[in-house]
């Protein structure tokens, strides 16, 4: 079980990310109009497929998360983590004011760590090497890096990629 301090930080990080929010999107209460995220989804969907890395993203604060990706479209919290969602279906997920997990969902529509969502697993399984461990329809290997140990994990359904997540694998 979380300890109070460990909640504290949560809620603090949850309240400090909505009033990011508030004061950098066109949200209902500044415009006097109704919330809504498929506004924020449409035109994610509009922009061009990007190149990403998310285990750039692994280790960051509040701080330069928002001057890397700007204002999350939502704020949920799932387990004991804060999530910030973003329009390209892109997910931080928060502990200890820090990011330890990134995923991107079916939904991507750029290329994460050079994989594209939808392709086939014996084409994204080819380029990624030695394979850390196989369970079912999801493979994990070990990210080289030179701070802290990275894993990332390709889920599959039937037979294409549907969900990516790096994150630290001694959290």
């Amino acid at each position: 079980m979380a300890s109070i301090a460990s909640r504290r930080r949560s809620v603090s990080a949850f309240l400090l990310a909505a009033a990011l929010c508030s004061a950098a999107l066109p949200c209902g209460a500044q415009d006097g109009g109704a919330d809504d995220p498929s506004a924020y989804r449409a035109a994610a969907q509009a922009a061009p497929p990007k190149a990403f890395d998310p285990s750039a993203l692994i280790g960051m604060d509040l701080a330069a998360a928002y001057a890397a990706l700007g204002a999350p479209a939502e704020v949920f919290s799932f387990e004991q983590a804060v999530v910030f969602f973003y329009p390209d279906y892109t997910y931080l997920f928060w502990f200890q004011n820090r990011i330890w997990q990134v995923r991107v969902d079916r939904r991507y529509a750029g290329a994460a760590m050079g994989f594209q969502m939808g392709e086939g697993k014996a084409e994204a399984t080819s380029r990624i090497g030695r394979l850390f461990r196989e369970q079912g329809d999801a493979v994990s290997y070990h990210i080289e890096t030179a701070g802290f140990p990275l894993e990332a994990r390709l889920v599959f359904e039937d037979g294409k990629l549907t969900d990516l997540y790096v994150y630290r694998s001694d959290w």
